[in-house]
């Protein structure tokens, strides 16, 4: 992954764990972002509601992008009300705790446009949303 990177040193442990699936997949680029699907209507984007960490690796099988979870849960220890215990005892932060919650094939030959410094589409897979769409938090990393 490279050194410079928007992600945190939790994050990029997180990615480093459930991106790769092989051992000898390597993780080229991460960083946040969404995705988009050109569904119902293909003149139109709409958000799937997945996010996280948009990763792009290779490995044996080919490449592959990956979205790892990053989300931050907060899941009560006590199902309970314990009035005696306060809030922060009763509560347990969970980071990113799905894994790799969404990936796309990535072939040598993939159309791929760049249609802003952000916004990145490709082909989908899916046969119901002729595209894609990985919108990245930060311009910068999306360049990279």
């Amino acid at each position: 992954m490279p050194s410079s990177s928007t992600l945190t040193s939790s994050e990029k442990a997180l990615v480093k764990k459930h991106a790769p699936s092989g051992a000898g997949d390597k993780i080229h680029a991460a960083a946040i972002g969404r995705i988009y699907y050109a569904y119902p209507d293909p003149a139109k984007w709409s958000f799937s509601g997945i996010s996280g960490a948009v990763v792009f690796g290779w490995g044996s099988a080919g490449g592959w992008l990956k979205v790892v979870d990053l989300a931050v849960r907060r899941r009560s220890l006590f199902p309970l009300d314990c009035s005696s215990i306060s809030r922060a005892d009763s509560e347990r932060t969970q980071q990113g705790t799905r894994g790799v919650i969404w990936q796309h094939g990535v072939v040598e030959d993939l159309q791929y446009y760049q249609d802003r410094t952000f916004f990145h589409t490709f082909p989908s897979d899916v046969s119901s949303s002729p595209f894609l769409l990985l919108a990245f938090l930060r311009s910068k990393r999306a360049r990279d």
